[in-house]
């Protein structure tokens, strides 16, 4: 299978964001796969591409990390409790063994598995693949506050933060018939104050590597092995549990009104954790929600050389 290879490159943005008090955070330093495809799909409809949200309903698109960067896995750890220096094996994730009862024989006792930190790879020494935690290129705090037209005066505890981060060029693999090269989109909160939009450009196509039952998958966006009944895959998994940054709905069904703009939260296995699969049935059907983006590589270090290379 084909896809894509996106690179999308702004500016100072505030995307994947949490609220605390007044005070508005990044949460993690990428762009999930939802808050990506829903801004491809507005430009596409502002362009006159698409008139329909059903036309764009096979559209996928995998989370966007920066540039030769992606969540770390539990056999790609930190060298100790208190350092920011990652290290994986060549070819770690082509191995039959457990994941767990390898870590320390490959790694010694002092590493730290630290699943889902976003992690940049450096280069490579030996037979190991060098990374440090990821840093953003640049960063601000915005503060905005809410004036009485009556007063002038400020509102009491209407004083607004947002914390704002360049995250540099962005990698993401694209799956759908339409096309995106060259399109502009607006990312995050509070983008009318900052004015910062992101520009798409597609670099290549690569082949999507497909896991198989039996291989060691890595989790790439989140992923639910289950859902409404329904089973998408089993397997032994080994990394963390997340919350799914749920979309809102809407429907038609005149039966159920109220699922008319409900907003679904359920637990997912989070990005960087690895899946030994033992029944794969038809995954991919959520990779317009984002979810199941499983990948089978050797290695991290690998892939994001051959994806890092080409963005570049």
């Amino acid at each position: 299978m084909k896809a894509s290879l996106l690179r999308i490159e702004g500016g100072l943005s505030l995307v994947n964001a949490r609220r605390i008090g007044n005070y508005y955070l990044w949460r993690r330093e990428y762009v999930p796969a939802t808050t990506l495809r829903g801004a491809l799909i507005n430009s596409l409809i502002e362009a006159g591409s698409i008139k329909e949200l059903g036309e764009a309903a096979s559209m996928a698109v995998a989370p966007a990390y920066p540039t030769s960067s992606a969540p770390a896995h539990v056999l790609l750890p930190a060298k100790g409790r208190k350092t920011e220096d990652f290290v994986e094996k060549k070819g770690v994730l082509s191995s039959s063994e457990d994941p767990v009862s390898s870590l320390d024989r490959k790694y010694g006792s002092q590493a730290t598995p630290r699943v889902g930190t976003l992690v940049t790879l450096r280069g490579e020494e030996g037979d190991e693949w060098k990374f440090e935690r990821f840093r953003p290129r640049r960063a601000t705090v915005e503060q905005n506050v809410s004036v009485s037209k009556v007063s002038g005066a400020a509102h009491r505890e209407m004083l607004f933060a947002y914390e704002l981060r360049d995250l540099g060029p962005l990698w993401a693999l694209y799956l759908g018939d339409l096309e995106v090269d060259g399109l502009e989109v607006r990312l995050g909160r509070g983008r009318n104050r900052v004015g910062t939009r992101f520009r798409v450009e597609a670099t290549s196509t690569v082949e999507y590597p497909e896991p198989g039952e039996g291989s060691l998958a890595y989790c790439l966006s989140p992923c639910v092995p289950s859902f409404l009944g329904k089973t998408y895959f089993e397997g032994e998994y080994y990394g963390a549990v997340d919350l799914y940054s749920s979309w809102f709905t809407f429907g038609q069904d005149v039966d159920t009104p109220l699922l008319g703009g409900t907003r679904p939260s359920f637990k997912v296995l989070r990005e960087g954790t690895l899946v030994r699969l033992r029944k794969l049935g038809e995954y991919r059907q959520l990779w317009p929600a984002g979810l199941n983006f499983l990948i089978r590589v050797d290695d991290l270090g690998s892939w994001l050389r051959k994806v890092g290379g080409e963005v570049k």
